[in-house]
């Protein structure tokens, strides 16, 4: 990616009790002052151990140039539907307390109009996740990849494959493949 192409992703972090600050997952701003991220990141986390940074690109560079905001938590909300053992209704929001200056690197995320048409060859996913299954050790800098839609069908038959959910594993409605 380059800097502010995605400007509605946001950093969101985990304050320890030293006061460093872990990586946790990404968000996207739908307002000023709330963030849309995954229940399943926050589960089991208090608001008050969670920051968020904004307008950041390099995730490991304090000292980036370009400005980038730094906002605590005053609460979290997750779906009153999440259920983690059966993927379902894995979204969660973030309220700041603090509303985000927008800027051209820190903006909500755009949204079509309700008779828009997709063309499902050409989804994009950004983050600062792992490359690849079993790295632990995550990108520095804010990563895309283009990817398809997958057929529900299809989905839940790849996920029955994961041996913790098994052959019996019915795909969820909310999830999208």
């Amino acid at each position: 990616t380059t800097f502010a192409e995605f400007p509605w992703m946001v950093a969101v972090f985990k304050v320890g009790a030293s006061g460093f600050q872990e990586f946790l997952c990404g968000g996207s701003i739908i307002y000023p002052n709330l963030i849309l991220t995954t229940a399943h990141n926050i589960s089991g986390l208090s608001a008050i151990d969670l920051r968020v940074k904004a307008g950041v690109w390099n995730t490991t560079d304090i000292l980036e140039t370009e400005d980038h905001q730094d906002r605590t938590v005053s609460a979290t909300v997750i779906h009153s539907g999440y259920d983690r053992s059966k993927i379902q209704n894995d979204v969660a929001l973030l309220v700041l307390n603090d509303a985000l200056e927008m800027t051209d690197n820190v903006a909500p995320v755009c949204l079509p109009s309700a008779s828009s048409n997709f063309n499902s060859t050409n989804c994009i996913a950004t983050g600062w996740g792992v490359g690849s299954f079993g790295q632990t050790n995550i990108a520095s800098v804010l990563k895309k990849v283009h990817l398809p839609l997958v057929d529900s069908n299809y989905c839940q038959e790849e996920f029955r494959k994961v041996p913790r959910l098994g052959s019996s594993f019915n795909l969820h409605s909310s999830f999208i493949c």
